[in-house]
């Protein structure tokens, strides 16, 4: 707004919040120290990110701010994969080789003689919780590399092509794929207290249900029956509140099956939708 007064002009349009932008012996630029003073402009945080606008056409242009380190370890370099740096492993059906999650890298390694095979080989993206498929073929595991996590299986040679497959709307942090005795789903739980599945075929992302509270324990535990139609997992009940000392006492089973409603253990009906044994932890 002029300081003769009047109409007060509207500059920026983020849903977020900008800072304060102060004025200076007629030029523009921040009441703060840390950054520069832009003559005939503003230049504003947003997001964390720097933005400079044209007093004068009213243009906004993002500005690409890069900051190298003289840190030896932010340059490139070859990283020994030691036990320590080991993220997470699982084993394949067969017990032949082992596969692993380090430093954003999947690895397969041979339990007695062969080679080593780095599956993904992709240094700025990170790829986690790799789960071997049961018929042996695929390997399935989070990455990064569209900028939100989504699913990618490929083969366990590390050759053909990759598959990617979205995990669901809005983007979040996903957590350990687990696939169906048949190799031809994928269920895995999110942190919005989420628990999805996905049909490889299909590749839409269904979610099934949401847990009621964020802690102490977030274990969905979502475990796959021996035909792949059904999908058992715990949640916690409404009176967590009333008594946290209990973790499985106070969490429901529940069962889903995948074309009907979802159905809690013991209930009428359960015997003869071919669940005969559902067996689980309890404490009293």
């Amino acid at each position: 707004m002029p300081a003769s007064g009047g109409v007060p002009r509207r500059l920026t349009y983020h849903p977020g919040d900008d800072a304060v932008v102060g004025w200076s012996s007629g030029t523009t630029g921040w009441t703060s120290s840390r950054l520069p003073r832009a003559r005939g402009g503003i230049v504003y945080e947003q997001f964390a990110s720097l933005h400079r606008l044209d007093l004068d056409s009213g243009r906004d242009r993002k500005l690409d701010v890069r900051v190298v380190g003289d840190i030896g370890e932010v340059r490139p370099h070859c990283q020994k994969i030691e036990p320590k740096r080991t993220q997470s492993a699982a084993i394949s059906p067969t017990g032949a080789r082992p596969v692993f999650a380090a430093r954003g890298e999947i690895f397969t390694a041979p339990a007695e003689k062969g080679d080593i095979r780095d599956l993904t080989n992709t240094t700025s993206v990170a790829e986690r919780d790799p789960a071997w498929s049961p018929d042996g073929k695929s390997i399935a595991y989070r990455s990064d590399e569209s900028g939100e996590y989504a699913l990618h299986i490929r083969d366990q040679s590390g050759l053909g092509d990759l598959r990617k497959i979205g995990l669901g709307s809005p983007p979040t942090f996903y957590y350990s794929p687990t696939w169906s005795p048949d190799s031809k789903r994928i269920a895995y739980t999110d942190k919005r207290l989420g628990l999805w599945y996905v049909d490889l075929e299909k590749q839409t992302p269904l979610r099934i249900d949401v847990d009621t509270y964020a802690g102490p324990y977030h274990l969905l535990n979502p475990a796959w029956s021996a035909d792949s139609r059904w999908l058992a997992y715990t949640k916690q009940l409404a009176r967590h509140q009333q008594l946290p000392q209990s973790d499985l006492l106070l969490r429901g089973q529940i069962l889903w099956p995948l074309e009907q409603q979802p159905t809690r253990a013991g209930e009428e009906g359960l015997g003869t939708a071919g669940v005969k044994l559902l067996g689980f932890f309890r404490s009293y």
